[in-house]
């Protein structure tokens, strides 16, 4: 009898270790926040609604953790469901992708697939101050999303005015828009605008240029960055 219950419980240690040593659990290191997955927060399902941005393609941001971001036969089962290349690496293991919701949910079930989870706007934020001195933002836009940017910044400004905002858009780039935020608007509330844009993956102030040298610029030389 004794034997028998010492076999029982090592029956069970040993099914515990193998259910904890199955189970991968990631970082997804962005910029403004990291984040573990798998997760269980509400905010990070699937059923999340589109955000404004998403121009009548009914795709989304999302963020995508595999056990190995080098596992090469699942990174080509993937691309071949969303259309697009893997290449917006994130630490760990993670890739940025857009997707319909329901090709998403279809990767759910591919070996090897640590979590999806929707892109929030919350992670897109660089630390804005809530000031109304004026400024210009940049909203970086995910390439592989191939956006028309000028139907973008059509689609920007409409959603500016909405909000009986001033604030402007135009393009800065085959990647990127620039926003122009007048003397009297908050930066941080049009930054927050800009990071429910479905396209956008990052909103950042535009940085100032700085002259480091004044004799060499008055020679004409300007070092700055």
């Amino acid at each position: 009898m004794l034997c028998s219950s010492r076999y029982v419980f090592v029956l069970v240690i040993a099914l515990v270790l193998s259910s904890c040593m199955g189970e991968v659990n990631k970082q997804i290191r962005l910029r403004a926040s990291t984040i573990s997955v798998p997760s269980t927060n509400p905010e990070h399902s699937l059923d999340q609604p589109l955000q404004i941005g998403s121009s009548g393609s009914g795709k989304k941001l999302y963020l995508l953790t595999l056990e190995d971001a080098g596992d090469m036969s699942t990174k080509d089962r993937i691309e071949a469901i969303i259309g697009h290349p893997l290449t917006s690496y994130i630490p760990d293991d993670t890739f940025t992708i857009f997707s319909t919701p329901a090709a998403a949910k279809s990767l759910q079930a591919i070996p090897h697939v640590v979590s999806i989870i929707p892109f929030l706007p919350q992670w897109k934020l660089a630390s804005i101050a809530a000031s109304t001195d004026g400024t210009t933002l940049y909203g970086l836009v995910f390439e592989e999303a191939s956006v028309d940017i000028s139907d973008l910044v059509t689609r920007c400004n409409a959603m500016l005015q909405q909000h009986n905002l001033s604030s402007t858009a135009t393009e800065a780039g085959s990647s990127k828009l620039s926003v122009s935020v007048p003397v009297g608007e908050n930066s941080r509330a049009v930054a927050e605008l800009l990071s429910a844009i479905e396209e956008i993956t990052w909103v950042e102030v535009k940085p100032k240029v700085h002259i480091l040298n004044t004799s060499s610029a008055a020679r004409g030389f300007n070092f700055g960055f």
